[in-house]
């Protein structure tokens, strides 16, 4: 991409996120909960839609377990979510360093043994890497 367009795309990148923080405001102004999904997606074989929280950063090391997570307060707001829509949040995470790809429901993700979930000082609720599922 040459250097015009680029500044074209991200002075556009610039108008739609502030168009967006617009609408986080008027919603927030008239009591709305909300969150941002990174993706919705349609599966026409099982007919169904699912929510999903993608994740690109490194792996949790131990102690007590490597592992990979996300916010407290985005997994509750999800599964919130869940119940309200039946529409089913999925966690999907790429490792940053080895690339692997790790994938779970979230509602599966919160049944996982406590001895495999811990929140940190951070409120990050860190999840076992044998909670999820490893894509090849």
């Amino acid at each position: 991409m040459d250097e015009m367009k680029f500044e074209a795309f991200v002075k556009n990148f610039k108008v739609g996120i502030e168009g967006e923080e617009d609408l986080r405001a008027y919603l927030k102004s008239q009591n709305h909960k909300f969150f941002q999904a990174d993706c919705i997606s349609f599966d026409p074989k099982a007919e169904k839609w699912y929510l999903w929280e993608a994740k690109h950063k490194e792996r949790f090391k131990a102690p007590p377990f490597d592992g990979h997570g996300l916010p407290l307060v985005q997994i509750q707001a999800r599964l919130q979510f869940y119940k309200d829509t039946g529409i089913r949040p999925i966690l999907y995470i790429k490792d940053l360093h080895t690339k692997e790809i790790f994938v779970q429901a979230m509602d599966v993700l919160a049944k996982c043994d406590d001895s495999k979930k811990f929140v940190t000082k951070n409120r990050i609720i860190i999840f076992h890497l044998d909670c999820f599922v490893k894509l090849k």
